[in-house]
């Protein structure tokens, strides 16, 4: 059998030649319809189930000869039937769902050649996670579609190092990619939620830590500015880089600059001094303070600082971070 494979990407954004023959393919297979009553309703979406299995059982029998790749456009409808066929297949990761579902409403999510692969015997071997994405999303996405695979495989699949938030920054050229990568996730659940959690349930997905930097090339520059001996113990590079870009959207540029590079150095300062306190308590009780911890720590110092103000203790609650004086 002839491996249909994708066609030519257009210029400034256009469809693939490819998605529009497999859109075709399916336009074909699935009539849509605008049902006045529920029976009637009910009715057409069984007629859609039912045509949809005829045309991947179809392509199943067709691959029997040789696998069959399409681009596809996988709809909730398509993505419904396949997990339907997913039988005794990996445990499902809440958490990549939500990430991909994320990414799919945001119109982050691009085509990227990796495949929903269905075996020689009609059943899903790969893509549950992002069937589920799609149907949460309620939106179709752009696929490769390869069919035929021997069903026994699936075991050898993800069998390399997932790829991490640092590796794609050091692609486009960065440098300390996972500092940099560490601080974007902050910075972005800082300005999602107004406060930073190591939960994964709060941690921003890839695609929007690589949208924030790109958007963002302080963050880079932040992240330049705290790569000092001293940092790690005075708070982690990562978090100090995130504590000094969102210092910097007061409009306080050097200040925000003399403050951080004091807390990593510690030089000059005297007793009572805010920065001086923070300092002491963070290399303290690095072991102990979450990053959550530490930025409200940073942030309370920094709000006494600009007020002239001397401490002597400075009470961390948890929660939402504190507005910042600018």
């Amino acid at each position: 059998m002839k491996i249909v494979t994708s066609g030519t990407e257009k210029k400034n954004g256009g469809t693939p030649e490819g998605v529009r023959r497999g859109n075709q393919i399916m336009l074909s297979v699935v009539e849509k319809a605008m049902p006045t009553q529920s029976v009637t309703a009910g009715l057409h979406i069984e007629s859609a189930r039912k045509k949809l299995g005829i045309w991947l059982d179809s392509l199943v029998e067709k691959s029997k000869a040789k696998p069959i790749s399409q681009i596809i456009s996988l709809t909730p409808e398509m993505a419904e039937m396949f997990l339907d066929r997913n039988q005794a297949n990996r445990k499902v990761s809440e958490r990549i769902v939500e990430n991909y579902m994320h990414e799919i409403v945001g119109g982050r999510w691009a085509f990227n050649g990796e495949p929903i692969i269905i075996s020689d015997t009609g059943e899903l071997n790969d893509g549950q996670h992002r069937c589920r994405a799609v149907i949460a999303a309620g939106r179709a996405i752009e696929v490769l579609m390869v069919v035929g695979i021997k069903r026994d495989t699936r075991t050898t699949l993800d069998q390399g190092r997932m790829r991490t938030v640092g590796d794609f920054l050091s692609m486009e050229g960065n440098i300390n990619t996972n500092v940099l990568g560490a601080a974007g996730n902050f910075v972005c659940q800082y300005r999602m939620r107004g406060a930073v959690n190591h939960s994964s349930r709060y941690t921003a997905t890839k695609g929007e830590i690589l949208e924030f930097v790109a958007e963002n090339p302080g963050i880079i520059k932040s992240v330049g500015l705290v790569h000092e001996k001293g940092a790690d113990a005075a708070g982690g590079k990562s978090a100090l880089a995130a504590a000094h870009f969102i210092l910097c959207g007061t409009g306080k540029k050097e200040d925000a600059d003399h403050f951080i590079l004091s807390l990593i150095r510690g030089a000059g300062l005297r007793a009572g001094d805010p920065i001086l306190y923070a300092r002491n308590r963070l290399i303290n009780e690095r072991r102990q303070l979450k990053t959550g911890d530490r930025l409200e720590l940073i942030f309370k110092a920094w709000n006494h600082w600009r007020k002239r103000e001397t401490v002597k203790r400075i009470w961390i609650g948890g929660g939402l971070l504190p507005a910042l004086e600018n």
